[in-house]
This record gives C-alpha cells, structure tokens and sequence, in this order.
C-alpha cells in the first residue's frame, strides 16, 4: 500500500536502489582498483552481495509463478459454468466464490514480502560485516601507535638505565610492554584477516586475495521513535505475522465455503477447527510480537547508553593519558603507571569502536523488524 511504501522510504533509506544495476552486468558502484581490489561505500557492498547471491536471483522467477498462479485461479473462476452440484463439488463453490483467486493474491504478496524480507537481512548481515572490517582495522591501528609508544618507551628507559636514573625492574618493564603490545598487534591483524575473508565470503567473492577499501565510517544519530507507534507498524507489515494473517483469513473462507454442507457436516467441523487454530496462532504472534519490539527498543536505549558512556571514558583516559606523560617528564609518576595510563587509552578506544557498532546494529535491527522481520 501507499503508507507501507512512505514507511519503508523513511526506515530503510540504504535498500532504495537494491536492484538497480543487478542485471546490467557491470558494476559501476564498485571502484576496482586492480582485479582483486574493491572500493565500496556500505550502499555499493549491499547491491554488490545482492548480485552476486544465487538465492537472491530464484526472486524473479518466483514472482513470474506467483502471477502465472494468480492468472490460473481467474481463469478457472470463469470456466466454472452452470449450477453446482453439492456435496461432490464443493470444490468448485470455492473456485466461483474466488477462494482460490484470493489465496493466489496471498502467494504473490508472499513472494513480494520474502523478497523484500531477503534485502533487509542482507543489508543488516552485511553492514555489520562491514563494520566488523572497519573495527578490525581500527584495532589494528590503536594497537600499532600503543606499540609504537611501548617502543618509545624503552628507549627512554634504556637511555635513563645507562644514566643511572631507573633500576633494572624498570627496563624489564618496559621489555614486557613492548612484547605484550606487540603480541595484540598480531592478534589483532590475524583477526582482521580473518574479519576480510568473512567479508568477502558475505560479498560471493570467490578471490583468496581479494582486498577491500571500505569508504564508510560508522555514522549514527540520536534515536527517535514513538515506541506505540512503530509496534502498530509492525504489527501491519511484519512477514511472519502476514502469513499467519493470512491462513487466518483463508481459513475464515474455507469455512463459509463448507457452510453450504450443514452446519453439523464433518468437513464444517474440521474447517471451524482450523479456523479457530488460525486465529489462536495469529492472536498469540500479536501478543509475542509486541514484547519482541519493546525488547528490541530496549536494547537501542542500553545500546545508546554504552555508547555515550563509552565515549565519555574515551575522553577521560585521553586527559589522563596527556598528564601522565607530563608528570612522568618532571618525575611526578613511575614508568609502570605511565604505561598503564597507555593501556587504559588503547583499551577505551577499542571499547569505543564496538559500542558504535552494536548501537547502529541495535537501531538498524529495531527499523528492520519493524518494516519485515529480519527472521534471525
């Protein structure tokens, strides 16, 4: 409908070109710089992941079935001719009451809701693959300047051992930062090729080699939602609960079609039971639906927290960092403490860059289940 396509333009801005280019053969979003060398914005990985996905590509001929189907259920309503004879052709009562011309519209709508339902799950498993590059990358930077500031160090402390100024414990000190930030650098970079090859994997990019420049830093805003509001939303447009809707709806049908047997007939009976079943399945989902979206907004609101506390400790240890390289050149702290104020900067930066992470996470998940249920 009209207002389900406005919701979806304003939650999902990232899926608005999802099929442009993806039978064009070329990839005009995908800057390569040499043949196992991509250049891709977040917008561009998603189409990229999209195109290159067999699954995806079943859509097309799924959605030529569901017409082919929906046209079949309209020619037999008008091949139905003459009076109908009851009980032996109780079928045709629903093929002229459009019962299955009905249940046809419903497979086509499914079809459509599957395919949109695929693009949002893409779009969230491969931003947060994404970024899960970008943080790996990020790790592996933070760690090469703490390494880098260990290695400093134990100049300075050699020098001042030479001098007579530190003991021998102080130069162990040093050696053991050092060895102890370098062995997280290679953590770190072993995590980050394994994070690539992940992300390649996500893409359909069968290259061993392939490498990726990744153009988008994570940006996020301040959440805003109307938490009644989004779970009504969600309620009208969520993919499992359409389904479950609908075999309600069908059922509700069947049983007006077995009506015309009697009452007391046993196909009324089995058909007043699957309708009550239906209705019970569809009530229950409404219900569980409901505290899964008020979980879910809770989960940005713990997310947004963290993150601004993280932000704010960031900060601290920074200041921190900043005096204590003061008060060790005049003498005021130890060689221990300045390495650990080193540490505290290194680790909060790294805090810093997940909570972004599991935040624009938390608020893509929370616009997703509203929109179509992600279905993971």
């Amino acid at each position: 409908s009209e207002r389900t396509d406005k919701m979806k333009k304003k939650l999902l801005p990232v899926l608005l070109v999802f099929t442009i280019l993806i039978t064009s053969g070329s990839f005009a979003f995908a800057e390569e710089t040499n043949s196992s060398t991509y250049v891709l914005t977040l917008d561009e990985a998603i189409k990229l992941a999209l195109a290159n996905d067999p699954a995806y590509k079943n859509f097309d001929s799924a959605e030529l079935n569901a017409q082919k189907q929906l046209d079949k259920a309209y020619k037999d309503q008008r091949d139905i001719k003459g009076a109908i004879r009851l009980p032996a052709e109780l079928a045709n009562v629903a093929v002229k009451q459009g019962y299955y011309i009905e249940q046809a519209k419903i497979g086509k709508e499914t079809t459509k809701r599957s395919k949109f339902q695929y693009e949002c799950k893409t779009a969230y498993l491969i931003t947060q693959s994404y970024y899960n590059v970008k943080i790996a990358e990020d790790m592996v930077e933070t760690t090469k300047t703490a390494y880098e500031l260990a290695v400093k160090n134990k100049k300075n402390i050699d020098l001042q051992f030479s001098l007579g100024m530190v003991s021998q414990l102080d130069v162990n000190k040093a050696g053991y930062s050092v060895n102890e930030t370098k062995a997280q650098l290679d953590k770190n970079e072993r995590t980050l090729a394994l994070a690539v090859k992940s992300f390649a994997t996500s893409l359909f990019i069968e290259e061993t080699d392939a490498e990726f420049v990744l153009a988008d830093e994570i940006v996020y805003e301040d959440f805003k939602a109307v938490l009644a509001e989004d779970t009504a939303k969600a309620i009208d447009n969520r993919f499992d609960l359409y389904q479950l809707k609908s075999v309600y709806s069908q059922a509700e049908k069947y049983t007006k079609v077995t009506a015309l047997l009697g009452q007391t007939s046993a196909q009324h009976s089995e058909a007043l039971q699957s309708k009550l079943s239906a209705e019970t399945n569809y009530k229950n989902a409404v219900r569980q639906t409901d505290i899964f979206i008020n979980s879910t907004y809770n989960a940005v609101l713990d997310a947004y927290d963290a993150l601004k506390l993280s932000e704010e400790n960031y900060s601290i240890r920074q200041q921190e960092y900043n005096i204590s390289v003061i008060q060790y050149d005049i003498g005021m702290i130890t060689n221990e403490q300045l390495i650990s104020s080193m540490n505290l900067v290194t680790s909060s930066k790294i805090q810093l860059d997940n909570a972004k992470l599991t935040y624009k996470l938390a608020v893509e998940k929370y616009n997703y289940e509203i929109a179509i249920g992600l279905g993971i």
